[in-house]
């Protein structure tokens, strides 16, 4: 678990090339920007992730990646899983969490949960905007673009899908469908 701050701090100075991204995503970045900094009953936020090892009902036990075991609460929370409003059902053994929580009477309960969402860029070697695969050195990416995503051109949004070609920088982000499949919700090109 670490502060906001420490979780900001993480986020840029973080070189990952497939992490989460809080300065392109919609809710953590307007949460950001407008400084909320406390949640609910004035407890200060905290960032936590891991990997889910169960869940029963709200309740989730995830490891960290220092290999600590950390319980949090998830009722009421809003759930990302590739869209927002996605019920606490769809998250299963073995999902990789992100989250925004406070405290509450020694309790972690999450805010915000983004479960398998990944920030991916890289060079598209093959396909168009709707599906291409995208190269990040030796990593390949098979990358379907789901039909409500939105594309940007640097930050601004574009009305339409751009032309992508073979050689384009591209930047992803989206939910982590395993076996180096993801589908973006948000697509950004040079």
């Amino acid at each position: 678990m670490f502060s906001r701050r420490g979780f900001i701090q993480s986020i840029m100075l973080g070189a990952a090339s497939v992490a989460l991204s809080p300065q392109l995503l919609g809710s953590i970045a307007n949460a950001v920007a407008n400084g909320e900094a406390l949640g609910p009953n004035g407890a200060e936020d905290t960032f936590v992730e891991g990997m889910v090892i169960s869940r029963t009902g709200a309740d989730i036990q995830f490891r960290g990646p220092a290999g600590e075991v950390t319980a949090l609460n998830i009722a009421g929370a809003n759930i990302w899983r590739g869209k927002d409003g996605i019920q606490m059902d769809a998250i299963n053994k073995g999902d990789y969490l992100y989250a925004r929580a406070v405290f509450i009477n020694g309790q972690l309960v999450a805010t915000n949960l983004w479960v398998n969402i990944v920030n991916v860029s890289g060079v598209l070697s093959e396909g168009d905007s709707k599906m291409f695969i995208l190269e990040h050195g030796r990593l390949r990416y098979s990358v379907m673009v789901g039909p409500d995503a939105e594309y940007f051109r640097g930050l601004e949004k574009l009305a339409s899908p751009p032309k992508l070609v073979s050689g384009d920088i591209v930047q992803v982000i989206g939910l982590w469908e395993g076996n180096n499949r993801i589908t973006a919700t948000r697509v950004f090109s040079a």
